[in-house]
């Protein structure tokens, strides 16, 4: 250590420029939803396409799913329950409170 009296051989003063960790070529991308029974309205920036994970306990199966984005009927028609798509995300998320029925892609035109 120094004692009393010595000059701090190095100065508390930075130097360095600040450098991010991970460099950002472009803004990150969001989607909000909000649901009404089948019909999901998704408004969405800065991304070209999205999944959606259906649970068979917010949504009705046997009728026909809606989904609406940025104003534009992007899919309507029924989905079918998919084993594969339950076993994924459970074993992903570890979570039997959040189970998935099925899944949908999403793909925007720009």
């Amino acid at each position: 250590g120094t004692q009393s009296g010595d000059a701090n051989p190095m100065p508390d003063l930075n130097l360095m420029e600040d450098q991010p960790l991970f460099e950002r070529f472009r803004q990150p991308g969001r989607v909000d939803l909000t649901r009404r029974g089948n019909a999901i309205e998704a408004t969405t920036r800065g991304v070209a396409a999205f999944t959606l994970l259906l649970s068979p306990e917010k949504f009705d199966f046997d009728q026909p799913i809606k989904v609406t984005a940025n104003g534009r009927s992007v899919f309507a028609g029924r989905v079918q329950r998919d084993l594969e798509t339950l076993l994924k995300w459970a074993a992903r998320d570890n979570d039997r409170s959040m189970l998935y029925g099925a899944e949908l892609k999403i793909k925007l035109s720009r």
